[in-house]
C-alpha cells in the first residue's frame, strides 16, 4: 500500500476517471447538433417572420454553448493533472507522464491549437459570424446590428477564455502537487527521504 492507497484503488479510480474523459468526449456532439438545429429553425422561422431579432438571438445562444465546452475542456485538462500527479505517483500507471513528456518535445503552434479549438466550436462561431454579416448587411435596426457586434465581440472573449484553458495545466499539476503533500501521511514524507 502507498499512502492508504493499493493498486486496485488506484486502478479503479483511473478507470472512473477515464469513464468520465471518454463521456466528455463524447458528448461534444450533443452541443453541435442542438446548435445546428436552432440555426435550422431559426432559419426558418425568419422566413415566416422577417425578425431580425431572431438572428440576434442565434448569435447570443452560441455563447452557453462555447462556454461550456471550454468549461469541460478545463475537467478534462484537470482530470489528465491529476491522474499524473495523484494516481500515476502511487502506482505503475504513467500514461499521462508519457503525455506531459511527449508534449515537452513536441510544441504545438498557435495555428494547431487554434485548429483544436475551431474543431471543437467552429460551428458555434460559423453560425454567429453568418447571422452578424446578415444583420449588419440586412435593413436591422441600429440596436439589432450593436447586439450583434456585442454578441460577436462576447464570443471572441470566450475563444480567449477556450484558448487560456490549454495553458492552465502546468498550474493543474503544480495545485495538485501541493494538495498530494498536504493529504500524504507524514510517515510516508520521512521514508521517502
Amino acid at each position: 500500500m502507498n499512502g492508504g492507497w493499493d493498486r486496485e484503488d488506484v486502478r479503479a479510480e483511473f478507470a472512473a476517471l477515464r469513464q468520465e474523459t471518454l463521456d466528455t468526449i463524447r458528448g461534444r456532439v450533443w452541443g453541435v447538433v442542438t446548435y445546428i438545429a436552432m440555426a435550422g429553425g431559426t432559419t426558418a422561422l425568419y422566413e415566416r417572420s422577417s425578425s431580425n431579432l431572431l438572428f440576434v438571438i442565434l448569435i447570443f445562444a452560441a455563447l452557453p454553448f462555447l462556454w461550456h465546452t471550454a468549461v469541460r475542456e478545463r475537467s478534462r485538462l484537470r482530470i489528465g493533472s491529476y491522474v499524473k500527479v495523484v494516481l500515476e505517483s502511487k502506482s505503475d500507471l504513467k500514461w499521462e507522464t508519457c503525455l506531459d513528456k511527449w508534449r515537452s518535445t513536441y510544441t504545438p503552434s498557435v495555428l494547431d491549437r487554434w485548429r483544436h479549438i475551431l474543431g471543437l466550436t467552429g460551428v458555434y462561431l460559423l453560425v454567429a459570424l453568418f447571422a452578424t454579416i446578415r444583420l449588419l448587411t440586412s435593413p436591422a435596426s441600429v440596436v439589432e446590428r450593436g447586439m450583434a457586434i456585442v454578441g460577436m465581440v462576447l464570443c471572441g472573449e470566450a475563444l480567449w477564455h477556450f484558448n487560456r484553458t490549454y495553458k492552465m495545466t502546468k498550474h493543474y499539476d503544480r495545485t495538485f502537487r501541493q494538495i498530494r503533500d498536504l493529504l500524504e501521511p507524514k510517515d510516508n514524507k520521512t521514508k521517502s527521504t
